[in-house]
């Protein structure tokens, strides 16, 4: 079988959606969007973790997340020029999170939405914005900071350290280029 062209009988294309869902799918559909998404939790929450069925309702759930545009945006002022790719971070690791740990989720405390956006808010954007903003040490000025690429670093401490340490052997100088490395991000 050639693997470039999949046979169309092994495709599985929805042709409409009543047609692809099962019988919690359709009685979802009538709900509002909190009701569907709790029913998505507690179907999630019923199946063994790392199930082929939790796996599936998990699915489900993020999807019915992502599609409803009710997840929050916060700081949408801040991170000019990257806000998107932080809010891409928060998001993966709110994901990873509501995966790894919805049995966390308790439906008597409140919605789904509720829990997900206070942990995308309160933690995950915060996390995320962390990582693209590390916090500058007191009296420093953030103007006169550079945010360097690993390519940035990879040139500058070649090109001195192969100066400084008279054309050091090969494995020296990457093991300087580490250590420089996680020295700028430590």
């Amino acid at each position: 079988m050639d693997l470039g062209v999949i046979p169309q009988t092994h495709l599985q294309l929805p042709t409409n959606s009543a047609q692809n869902m099962n019988g919690l799918d359709e009685s979802l559909n009538s709900l509002s969007l909190d009701e569907r998404l709790k029913q998505l939790a507690i179907a999630a929450q019923q199946h063994p973790p790392k199930s082929r069925e939790r796996q599936k309702a998990l699915a489900r759930l993020i999807t019915a997340l992502q599609v409803s545009r009710k997840l929050v945006r916060p700081r949408r002022g801040e991170f000019q020029g990257f806000y998107e790719e932080v809010y891409a971070v928060a998001l993966q690791l709110l994901f990873a999170h509501i995966c790894e740990k919805i049995d966390t989720y308790d439906p008597k405390r409140g919605e789904v939405l509720q829990w997900v956006n206070f942990r995308l808010e309160r933690e995950f954007f915060i996390k995320a914005s962390r990582e693209y903003l590390p916090t500058l040490p007191k009296g420093v000025d953030p103007k006169t900071c550079k945010r360097l690429t690993l390519d940035d670093l990879d040139k500058n401490n070649k090109n001195n350290i192969l100066a400084d340490a008279g054309n050091n052997n090969e494995r020296n100088l990457n093991s300087e280029i580490f250590c420089n490395i996680l020295v700028s991000f430590g």
